[in-house]
């Protein structure tokens, strides 16, 4: 992709540009993007520190039956990033990189924290109205959650545990073989427009790309705070999701490490999302 043809690229977030960057070359432009918060009610939850809040079997016991969780396979990411830091020896380092033995780790926390689970939600209305309606106080869940439950006087809180948070991001891509990339251009020229941004940002209720949607009064006060809007220390330590494959997400050529004599590690097999698929249903599910 050519980004000196999409006029305002360069006003879109550092980071989020860099996630689309291989080799000196950009395959997309970034459009929204959101992360995953331990959210709680503040009425019956202290404000938690860690993922253990939701996912320690222990601690996971005290609001057994209103915990809510992501219905997706990617969830899994969350219990990697608890274990990361509950079983450091299993040596996690990217929770969507994981090998069989730290996915099927992340498996037996999911399985143990089943029991205590309110709604696996798929839909963010869902968790919405969990919260709302008291029949949840401690889960996964987005700024927007947040947001929408603060604006109807719901003392909910989203907070950032000490092992970080994952996240996620849209963009647009252009097909290699379109017949008219011209008009492509012109459409993401438009999308990455601010006025454009801030109409998307308010509408689906997600951050977006284009901080300059946060400027003048485009967007209703508070909102940009709330979604973490132009904050670049926040969002450079959010550890955005990728497609779990079996070679870790390394880059073509790129070497698993060194042995000590200098010959060449065997590279160590991550799991596919397929497994990630499979875990996630045997987990939660059967």
């Amino acid at each position: 992709m050519n980004t000196d043809l999409v006029d305002g690229y360069k006003k879109l977030e550092p980071t989020l540009r860099g996630l689309l960057e291989r080799d000196g070359k950009y395959f997309g432009v970034p459009y929204v993007w959101g992360s995953n918060l331990l959210v709680h009610d503040s009425r019956s939850v202290q404000a938690p520190s860690s993922w253990a809040a939701l996912f320690d079997p222990g601690r996971a016991r005290r609001y057994s039956g209103k915990l809510v969780m992501r219905d997706s396979p990617l969830s899994i990411a969350e219990a990697a990033l608890y274990l990361k830091g509950a079983e450091p020896d299993l040596g996690i380092e990217d929770p969507y990189a994981l090998t069989p033995e730290q996915l099927a780790a992340a498996g037996r926390v999911l399985k143990e924290q089943r029991p205590h689970v309110a709604e696996y939600w798929e839909l963010p209305a869902d968790a919405v109205s969990a919260f709302a309606a008291g029949g949840a106080v401690l889960g996964q869940a987005w700024p927007y959650h947040v947001d929408v439950l603060n604006r109807a006087s719901q003392p909910v809180r989203g907070a950032v545990p000490a092992e970080g948070v994952t996240g996620w991001m849209d963009a647009w891509m252009i097909s290699s073989r379109v017949q008219h990339p011209n008009c492509m251009y012109q459409w993401l020229q438009w999308t990455a427009s601010a006025d454009v941004q801030q109409q998307v940002a308010e509408w689906t209720g997600v951050a977006p790309a284009n901080p300059q949607a946060c400027s003048g009064d485009r967007l209703r006060p508070g909102f940009c705070s709330a979604y973490r809007v132009g904050d670049r220390d926040y969002l450079e330590n959010v550890i955005f999701a990728h497609t779990p494959r079996e070679d870790c997400g390394r880059k073509p050529g790129a070497d698993a490490g060194e042995k000590a004599d200098g010959e060449k590690a065997d590279e160590a097999r991550c799991t596919s999302y397929a497994e990630w698929t499979r875990t996630w249903i045997e987990s939660t599910k059967l």
